[in-house]
């Protein structure tokens, strides 16, 4: 006798609670469950992020860098993007903070007046010398009179359903995606970057699932361009060992001023703008949207069969010579909550 195939059995939720409202067919709604406009919902609880009962049915929206998180390991991906688990922002690595910090006064710069520098720098805990670096960079930048186009939106986000075409010519699956441009044109859009490693931007294979990513966001987009800069790297050694964060911002703005193309890559003094431009042709956009399905598709079998699992070979490094900051989580099996926190939810209670 032919064997029947075994039905999907989904995920248990050790909370959920009926309210007998049935969903979708599939199953009675829950009292936590909070709705997330078709998508998969979130749960009130506060240890939780995702309805985790909702994840094989329901999508989620994918952006590069959720994406990027499953490509590197499943598991990663389903601690910060499902159960919503993030490192505290005061806990994040020197160059996120400075990172941070410089998208922030580019913004406020260009007329964003919900940023406020100071309640970054709070949340953020960024050390003194930090901040006389990025403040060194930004005097530098007004006083060579960078100039930017008008006519940008500012943050503009983008949350689509694109329709990937599948292995039949009739059949296709439909995937959400979303995301932020740092400022975003009709026919272009501009990512603002701060890196102690700028050239690596020069690279479309470095940049090509960001980039890309936006690129399949908006077919009139014809090109980009990536805004980098420097970080004043000079060392607080010798002579200058003892010197106060005032004084070490003057030295890093003198020798910004000196050099501006080192700091400001592709700076040009005629027209007083930086950066480097790459077109939509750069990218293998099929590519990309090949992966963002089989991504998809990969999310809700797993969880329709509790089958997340650990690449332990990204462990140590995620990034060259950057470990996963997820680490402790996987090799103790518990969350600190200096280091961790559960993301904010995207509804009211």
């Amino acid at each position: 006798m032919e064997k029947k195939s075994e039905a999907i059995k989904f995920v248990d939720c050790k909370d959920y609670s009926p309210t007998f409202n049935k969903m979708e067919g599939f199953r009675s709604d829950c009292l936590y469950r909070a709705e997330d406009n078709g998508n998969c919902g979130y749960c009130k609880k506060e240890e939780w992020f995702r309805c985790i009962m909702d994840v094989a049915m329901m999508p989620i929206p994918l952006s590069q860098s959720t994406v990027g998180d499953f490509v590197i390991c499943p598991y990663l991906y389903y601690l910060k993007n499902i159960r919503g688990i993030v490192v505290k922002d005061s806990q994040m690595s020197a160059a996120v903070k400075m990172g941070k910090l410089w998208d922030s006064v580019l913004q406020a710069d260009m007329g964003d007046s919900t940023i406020s520098l100071k309640q970054i720098i709070d949340d953020y805990e960024i050390p003194d010398i930090n901040i006389a670096k990025v403040k060194a960079l930004f005097r530098a930048y007004k006083a060579l009179g960078i100039t930017i186009e008008t006519g940008g939106v500012l943050q503009a986000e983008f949350d689509n359903t694109i329709e990937i075409p599948g292995i039949y010519s009739d059949y296709s699956v439909a995937v959400k995606i979303k995301g932020f441009f740092d400022r975003k044109y009709d026919k272009y859009f501009v990512e603002n970057k701060l890196s102690s490693r700028p050239d690596n931007y020069l690279d479309p294979f470095f940049i090509q699932s960001q980039v890309g990513a936006y690129f399949l966001s908006d077919d009139k987009l014809e090109y980009c361009i990536m805004e980098v800069a420097r970080v004043p790297d000079l060392k607080s050694i010798g002579k200058f060992k003892d010197e106060a964060p005032e004084e070490h911002e003057e030295r890093c703005y003198q020798d910004i001023i000196s050099r501006p193309a080192f700091y400001f890559l592709g700076w040009d003094k005629d027209s007083r703008m930086y950066g480097k431009k790459y077109r939509r042709g750069e990218f293998d956009i099929d590519g990309i949207k090949k992966r963002f399905r089989a991504v998809d598709i990969m999310i809700h079998d797993l969880q329709a069969y509790d089958g997340w699992y650990k690449n332990d070979k990204a462990c140590g490094a995620i990034l060259p010579g950057i470990p996963c900051d997820m680490k402790s989580i996987c090799r103790y099996g518990n969350m600190s909550e200096t280091m961790y926190e559960v993301k904010k939810k995207r509804f009211s209670i």
